[in-house]
């Protein structure tokens, strides 16, 4: 799999193929974490969800960690305004979106629309996934990046960053 490390690939592969539950994968790629390197030239990924759950935006923070970024994994529930500033202050170069339910739609828009405000959208590759999300949906929200997998969309914002450099 291009873009993941060696040490993470045969785990991610077998994840993507559905060989592995979800929750399995991420407990065993959390130990990981710390270990694996990052690419100062990929910038930084911020990941956030909303209404409560998590296992999106962690999904997201471990599959782009592994793949050389470095991440920041919002608290769940953080107010889009913050999140939007989190990637304003940290530089991003990646904000991924973690959307469960409709109502929290509109979240994908204002980032975008706050994020060409603060001038900096042409630098940020914007990607929204989860239940809520289609690839038309992505689009009408402005999004740069939409895959049907977590792993998907990791290689799909890996290689849009990497055209952006």
């Amino acid at each position: 799999m291009d873009g993941f490390w060696e040490s993470e690939q045969e785990l991610i592969e077998g994840f993507d193929r559905g060989k592995i539950p979800l929750m399995t994968f991420l407990r065993k790629m959390e130990e990981y974490r710390g270990s694996m390197k990052t690419d100062p030239s990929l910038g930084t990924a911020v990941v956030a969800s909303f209404s409560g759950h998590t296992e999106g935006r962690d999904l997201m923070s471990i599959l782009l960690e592994s793949s050389g970024f470095r991440t920041i994994r919002c608290d769940r529930n953080l107010p889009i305004e913050k999140v939007v500033g989190i990637c304003e202050e940290e530089k991003a170069t990646v904000l991924c979106l973690s959307v469960q339910a409709t109502w929290d739609l509109e979240n994908i828009r204002k980032a975008s629309r706050m994020l060409k405000e603060m001038g900096i959208r042409d630098r940020i590759v914007l990607n929204a996934g989860g239940g809520a999300v289609s690839r038309n949906v992505s689009e009408y929200y402005g999004c740069d990046v939409f895959a049907e997998t977590a792993v998907s969309a990791c290689k799909a914002i890996h290689e849009a960053v990497v055209q952006k450099r």
